[in-house]
């Protein structure tokens, strides 16, 4: 895969999320979602949530081809937060924002990302927002997601 385009709840299938309903919240402000093992795990590491947290049972049977394990609602203004955060525990290479659409775009190859950025070298006068952000990890010792304290050897 060379770019994946996250602009709804839809586009989180790819990592095992599935949203639902809204109608499921008291408040109306959550989404309700189901989720496979790759986003139960997936939604654990953005809440940094232990990986034996047992969420709620499932609604359906699969997300995205593969069993679902349980459900979670989730705010609906996580969503780009969510989406940016998935997208670099996936690797990302790269993320372009496009704030008229409310849109994240993830490069996953080099060559994805020398394209978007010729694209803007291309159109210097354009009105255009949006910008190539190159992702680079943390060289400091880590478990998942989380740090390691240098002193205490901790997972921060």
């Amino acid at each position: 895969m060379e770019s994946l385009t996250i602009s709804n709840w839809k586009h989180l299938e790819h990592f095992g999320i599935k949203a639902l309903t809204g109608e499921a919240c008291t408040y109306m402000m959550r989404v309700l979602c189901d989720v496979n093992e790759d986003g139960r795990l997936g939604i654990l590491d953005y809440l940094s949530l232990p990986v034996d947290t047992v969420l709620t049972g499932p609604w359906n049977g699969l997300v995205n081809g593969k069993p679902s394990v349980g459900s979670i609602m989730l705010h609906r203004d996580c969503l780009p937060a969510l989406a940016e955060f998935m997208l670099r525990r996936a690797d990302v290479k790269a993320l372009v924002r496009l704030p008229s659409s409310g849109s994240i775009v993830g490069l996953f190859t080099d060559e994805r990302v020398a394209q978007y950025e010729q694209l803007l070298r291309d159109l210097p006068n354009s009105t255009h927002s949006w910008q190539v952000q190159r992702i680079s990890r943390s060289a400091q010792p880590c478990i998942g997601s989380r740090n390691i304290h240098l002193a205490t050897g901790r997972a921060l």
